[in-house]
């Protein structure tokens, strides 16, 4: 720590230790690339052109896509990883990212087909579902009229009034019958985001039996009504039964109260890096609702997404908004009651294999200082998470039915375990100390900025032998070390033994900070002593 009304500057004797290697400033998991290439065909070249025209995170990107794909597989497919592991291909996914890195565009190219499909189907539904609550308003009116006659001779209590008050009742019983026979199938309403608990209830429960919560700045649905602090915990439950699959019976039948039966839900939400540690305060991680989604934090673009023109045509991505339409266009596997009834697909014999490979070797990992030791939570639902993965992969390739192949397997399992190792880093990082976060942007910021930037006459900010002016750390540095106590702070990390990232030095009377020199260009900088 740097002593109270002392600057480190003063600190004397800083050198290299010899042969120098810097260590790590801390051990976080490594931030592995995305696995984009083990996706389908029709997939990963959408995603690819849609990374290089709109320039978002790959990750980001690739988890738009990935939802986006559930909501079309999910009514049409359940996923068995054995006869008893049954389970939705659902999936939720929650993107940490500050607002402006482009998730609306990345999200709008692929749900283009999907949100073609619903507007269509709207225009064509809506005469017959507009003549069909007509109906249904016409035989409420008719029921209340005859059950307000039974009541009024139910009052005289005459002979002939029973005989008349049993003919009502009967002619009741033809209405209530009328009423169960009139089926209005419900118009698709496939994305929600501002909604409340109660509402998305109620909305599921007597609509359209497919959706997704679906928003580029997830503290409208999270930060809302629904996370105030006595309703948090009841939006997390319901989100995961939902994820689950199970039914949501209303135990508290209040008026309008309807149960949730049949039904398909996925989530896909950016939030910003604040936010979600305030979700996970309010039992995002407690409730069980972060363990179900797949994570990432990736690293933002901006400053490099430089204008581009657009392409005259994306012919991946507009394969892959005809295969959403083709999906969305077969019938939905639904019972008398409009509730979904999807068939199961189960993993072949060496999926199988494949997948248990993939369960046991996370298993192992989850116990005391095994790689998700921290995130044991998340990694008990990742194997669960690569089915779905997997079998939701097999529906855009081949359409739903059959069995699910080892290809698609072994990339589930991919895309699966980077999100288990992602979250480990997401929450490495949440749990460091200040000083160890300051210490890394300021060795990143050292490592890569610092050496491209420029002062106003033109110079070089860090010199051929990597060195830079303490002072322009404060005036160029990252924004949060333009504080001199944080920057001494984080350079004092940077010093300490077995880090050994920098050095101070004297030139006359100017003192400097300069940088390993096996840090900088795999050390074929001027490595003066």
């Amino acid at each position: 720590m740097v002593a109270e009304g002392k600057n480190i500057l003063d600190v004397t004797g800083s050198s290299w230790i010899s042969a120098p290697q810097p260590g790590q400033v801390s051990t976080a998991p490594k931030n592995t690339p995305y696995p984009i290439e083990v996706f389908p065909e029709i997939v990963r070249d959408a995603a690819l052109e849609v990374h290089g025209y709109v320039k978002a995170p790959i990750p980001m990107v690739a988890c738009s896509a990935l939802t986006q794909m559930s909501l079309v597989a999910q009514p049409l497919a359940d996923v068995a990883r054995d006869h008893i592991l049954i389970s939705p291909c659902s999936l939720f996914s929650v993107v940490t990212a500050h607002s402006g890195e482009r998730k609306t565009a990345v999200d709008g190219s692929f749900s283009k087909g999907i949100r073609k499909w619903e507007t269509d189907k709207r225009e064509e539904q809506l005469p017959q579902y507009r003549r069909g609550k007509a109906m249904q308003s016409a035989l409420n009116e008719r029921k209340q009229a005859r059950i307000k006659k039974i009541g009024i001779l139910e009052a005289k209590g005459r002979h002939e009034s029973e005989l008349e008050q049993k003919e009502h009742e009967a002619r009741l019983m033809e209405l209530e019958d009328q009423a169960t026979q009139l089926i209005i199938d419900p118009i698709p309403h496939l994305y929600y985001e501002d909604t409340t608990t109660e509402g998305l209830i109620k909305s599921l429960g007597s609509g359209y039996p497919t959706a997704m919560i679906n928003s580029s700045e997830g503290g409208v649905v999270l930060g809302g009504h629904s996370m105030k602090e006595e309703n948090s915990l009841q939006f997390l439950a319901v989100a995961n039964k939902l994820w689950d699959g199970d039914p949501i019976k209303q135990t508290r039948k209040q008026a309008g109260a309807i149960d949730v039966i049949g039904r398909r839900f996925s989530l896909s939400i950016q939030i910003q890096p604040d936010f979600f540690s305030k979700i996970v305060e309010k039992g995002g991680r407690g409730s069980g609702f972060l363990a179900r989604a797949l994570l990432a934090s990736p690293e933002s673009l901006m400053g490099s997404r430089f204008y581009t023109i657009p392409p005259d045509c994306m012919p991946g991505l507009d394969r892959f908004n005809l295969r959403s339409l083709d999906l969305l266009s077969l019938p939905l596997p639904v019972n008398d009651r409009y509730e979904l009834e999807p068939p199961t697909m189960k993993l072949s014999k060496a999926a199988h294999h494949a997948w248990v490979d993939y369960y046991n070797s996370v298993e192992k990992e989850l116990g005391i200082y095994g790689e998700y030791e921290l995130v044991k939570d998340i990694g008990s639902k990742s194997a669960e998470n690569a089915a779905r993965i997997a079998c939701i992969f097999q529906v855009w390739a081949d359409g739903p039915g059959g069995v699910i192949s080892l290809d698609h397997m072994i990339a589930g399992n991919a895309v699966a375990a980077w999100h288990l190792t992602e979250a480990a880093r997401i929450f490495f990082d949440s749990n460091k100390p200040q000083e160890i976060s300051d210490a890394e942007q300021l060795s990143h910021w050292l490592i890569s900025h610092a050496t491209t930037l420029t002062r106003k006459d033109g110079t070089s900010l860090m010199d051929d032998q990597g060195r830079v002016s303490p002072a322009e750390i404060l005036r160029f540095g990252p924004h949060q070390l333009r504080n001199q106590k944080r920057r001494d702070q984080a350079l004092l990390e940077l010093m300490s033994d077995g880090v050994n990232h920098i050095r101070l030095i004297k030139e006359g009377k100017k003192k400097l900070v300069q940088v390993n020199p096996s840090l900088l260009n795999n050390g074929t900088k001027n490595n003066s002593n």
